[in-house]
């Protein structure tokens, strides 16, 4: 590639989330209080993966809570530099036996795609994060029952004078974007059902959902291990390591 991909993917990135801003229609029970579709890291921390061609995608459940905690706009997320050390910390450093525990159909399938390498965190790429909700909500995600996560998840997006209502049409938006850039997702939190949310989000798209992996909630440092005495992964909040 020969472009500038700092320039060009903040730049799509940018008229992405102005663009879902006016599609996407408020839902109508009043728990959404902002919206914040995609989130980068400050350009500090982005300068120096200029002339990668990698992205990794970090997609959760939803952003944040309360009307107390609605984040400064998305492209001065410098805090956002700090999860994307955590998806490193707890992907990037894998030995080859955790990972090929995490390759087994056991945690309700496997934790990582056949094609997933750790090596590919430890150079450099860029890194967007996103949610299924792009609704910052008044009460947190876990006391919401399934009958109010229902609106924030199916969402209504405007086309014209028409409206249709898509789960994914921000991510696969994204994904368009980023057509030309080699994209990791990576499933964060597996409360709240976020790994399932995944799933069955990577289920509908196996063409474009290539490279994946699963972790925990990226708002600590978690590494995970083979469980003692069983099959499958625990993932274990750990220090951080240079």
């Amino acid at each position: 590639m020969q472009w500038n991909s700092k320039i060009n993917l903040a730049a799509r990135i940018r008229k992405l989330e102005s663009e879902m801003h006016d599609q996407i229609v408020r839902p109508a029970d009043g728990e959404a209080i902002q919206l914040v579709f995609f989130a980068i890291p400050d350009e500090a921390i982005e300068r120096a993966q200029v002339a990668s061609t990698r992205v990794v995608v970090a997609v959760g459940t939803n952003y944040t809570q309360g009307a107390n905690k609605v984040p400064v706009p998305w492209e001065c997320r410098d805090d956002i530099g700090l999860n994307r050390r955590y998806v490193v910390h707890a992907l990037g450093k894998l030995d080859i036996p955790t990972l090929e525990v995490m390759k087994e159909p056991t945690d309700g399938g496997p934790l990582v795609s056949w094609d997933f390498q750790p090596a590919m965190l430890r150079e450099p790429f860029h890194f967007v994060m996103t949610n299924f909700s792009p609704w910052i909500t008044e009460h947190a995600w876990s006391t919401l029952s399934k009958e109010k996560r229902k609106p924030l998840l199916d969402h209504k997006f405007r086309r014209g004078s028409n409206c249709a209502f898509s789960r994914y049409h921000h991510l696969l938006e994204l994904q368009r974007q980023l057509a030309e850039y080699d994209v990791i997702w990576v499933g964060h939190g597996r409360r709240n059902g976020g790994w399932k949310l995944f799933r069955e989000f990577r289920d509908c798209n196996t063409s474009i959902i290539k490279t994946w992996a699963l972790t925990a909630n990226l708002s600590r440092p978690f590494q995970p291990e083979p469980r003692k005495g069983g099959q499958g992964i625990v993932f274990k909040v750990a220090k951080m390591t240079a």
